[in-house]
């Protein structure tokens, strides 16, 4: 089955619904959801039967069976509910959208209809009609499902909000909220969703209708106490003034105590709203809104500013502690390493100074005990001993102490002279360097070219080739090879120095040209004003040339006649037939 033909079932229900009773015809299109219900979803055969729905006009007897009284049909408001999910379900996913009369006709009537079964069903849980045994589901969840397909066929259009905003139904269906409460949720979601699918929707509602819907919200925040419904209504009027400001403007001048009586709602679970509902009240115009809300966003974003500027603050102070208390404690263990090293060095020092003295005493007993044993005609003899011998120690230590000065400075002296050389060297190599760098590269010798040579050095010339020839003969080679082969490098040789002649005279000529160039430029650089100008500055300025000369001539007079010309012949492209006749 191609999607350009049509499905058999449906057209048959097509011809039984054109000539069935009106009470009859809601229950012939329940079989148009069987049908539906039969083909999966994105496949080819519902869109068959889609199609052949809307071509045989059957969305136009959906709409219409949706106003009838469902209470002496069979099944009830159950039957209208099924009959109203094939019509939005057709409207959102058929593929016929170049159709105007789809788009401007049949759609607007869905959603006109598919409000008054609201109605009804609004209707029927304000009485409190009992629903038929043949009902299985209860009006409330029926009319929930209505609401949604609305929600998804206005996303799927959203040319249909301005529509179903104007509607006289969709306000009824507000004002009703003491049994129908969920209607009037319902209906309130509904509004903001289609301000949200289509924002300039708000813009084409009239005036009438958005003051009805204006005072029918401040009416549910003045006289409802449910929270419920208090929460939507601040909502939706926010949504409301943020669609379109000047509906900020009525709500200032319309309604002036409504921000003493949003007081009692406060501490019921939608204070930020309210808040915000207050702050917009306060304002009192669409500019001002605009200054608080953008000081509100740089408050804000100042704020977000600082709290990462304080975080990463602390972040960094977190990373650094671990390494200042890491430096601290290694500061304080070199310190108090430090501290036991000055104390054991002073400790040493104590020690060895005690260690000097026990030693000196010792010596000092030591001698002393000597001088006991000693006869008494020996104790000169054995101090003379002493003194010579602490003499010779002592002048061996100054000894010594002179010649490691001696070596120190024979050291650093040897150090000076060895640093002089390579200095020396060094500069010599450099010395060297710049001279050779500075001298000028002698010329390959010039190749000289005679155009006669004289016989007696012809004959010389040939004696010594035929000499060298004679000596360094080349076998494999005949005389005829070697004479074509000297005869195309003498060629090759003239060639060359020919073309070298040709480029040092071109090169003389550009050189001719910019000195001419540079002659002339540095003329006009020294040129005076024209009040100080002289002849003598005006002739420097003059060509030698004669063709130069009469070409200037020939300019300046087609000039002089062109001032002279009438005023009629200087308009246009006439100017450009002036010529020079020689005068």
């Amino acid at each position: 089955m191609g999607d350009s033909e049509d499905n058999s079932e449906v057209v048959r229900i097509a011809g039984e619904v054109s000539d069935a009773e009106d009470s009859k015809i809601p229950n012939l299109l329940l079989q148009l959801k069987e049908l539906l219900d039969q083909y999966p979803e994105d496949s080819k055969g519902l869109r068959v039967v889609r199609r052949t729905i809307w071509k045989y006009d059957l969305l136009s007897w959906c709409a219409i069976c949706l106003s009838y009284d469902y209470a002496k049909i069979k099944g009830g408001l159950q039957t209208a509910a099924t009959i109203a999910n094939v019509l939005c379900d057709c409207c959102c996913f058929i593929d016929v959208t170049e159709s105007q009369e789809f788009s401007q006709s049949t759609l607007p009537a869905a959603v006109q209809s598919c409000l008054k079964l609201l109605r009804q069903f609004q209707q029927h849980i304000v009485d409190s009609i009992k629903p038929p045994s043949t009902q299985l589901k209860p009006d409330a969840q029926l009319a929930g499902e209505i609401f949604s397909q609305l929600r998804q066929l206005i996303s799927t259009h959203p040319h249909l909000c301005t529509s179903m905003l104007n509607s006289k139904d969709l306000l009824r269906l507000m004002m009703e909220d003491d049994l129908g409460k969920d209607f009037v949720l319902n209906t309130i979601s509904l509004i903001r969703r289609a301000i949200r699918v289509n924002k300039h929707s708000i813009q084409q509602i009239t005036k009438t209708n958005m003051q009805l819907l204006l005072d029918e919200l401040v009416y549910k925040l003045t006289a409802s106490s449910d929270d419920d419904l208090a929460h939507a209504s601040t909502s939706l009027i926010i949504t409301l003034t943020e669609s379109h400001h000047p509906i900020l403007n009525i709500l200032v001048t319309r309604f002036k105590g409504l921000k003493a009586v949003l007081g009692r709602w406060s501490d019921h679970g939608f204070d930020r709203d309210l808040e915000l509902l207050m702050s917009l009240l306060e304002t009192g115009s669409v500019e001002n809104v605009l200054i608080s809300k953008q000081k509100k966003a740089a408050n804000t974003i100042w704020a977000y500013y600082i709290g990462w500027k304080t975080r990463t603050r602390m972040n960094k102070l977190k990373q650094s502690l671990p390494k200042l208390q890491q430096s601290f404690r290694r500061k304080r263990s070199e310190r108090k390493s430090e501290e036991e090293q000055r104390k054991w060095e002073e400790q040493e020092k104590v020690e060895m100074k005690l260690e000097r003295k026990r030693s000196f005493r010792k010596s000092k007993e030591k001698h002393l005990h000597a001088l006991e044993i000693l006869p008494a005609d020996q104790i000169n003899q054995h101090i003379r001993a002493q003194e010579r011998e602490a003499a010779t120690r002592i002048q061996a230590h100054w000894r010594a102490h002179m010649q490691r000065k001696v070596f120190i400075e024979e050291k650093r002296q040897k150090k000076k002279s060895v640093a002089a050389v390579v200095i020396q060297r060094a500069y010599r190599n450099s010395s060297k360097r710049d001279t050779s760098r500075s001298k000028p590269t002698p010329p390959p010798p010039a190749l000289e070219v005679r155009s006669k040579i004289s016989e007696e050095r012809r004959e010389e010339l040939k004696t010594k080739i035929e000499h060298w020839q004679a000596i360094h003969k080349r076998i494999g080679v005949s005389h005829e090879v070697a004479s074509a082969n000297h005869k195309r490098a003498q060629e090759m040789l003239l060639e060359y120095r020919c073309r070298e002649l040709k480029g040092n005279s071109g090169k003389q000529k550009v050189d001719v040209v910019l000195a001419r160039i540079h002659t002339q430029l540095q003329t006009l650089n020294d040129l005076p004003s024209l009040d100080a100008a002289s002849r003598a500055d005006i002739a420097n300025l003059s060509c030698n040339a004669q063709v130069t000369q009469n070409a200037a001539l020939m300019e300046h007079n087609k000039q002089l006649r062109f001032v002279d010309l009438p005023w009629w012949k200087r308009l246009g492209d006439n100017a450009d037939d002036v010529t020079w006749d020689g005068w």
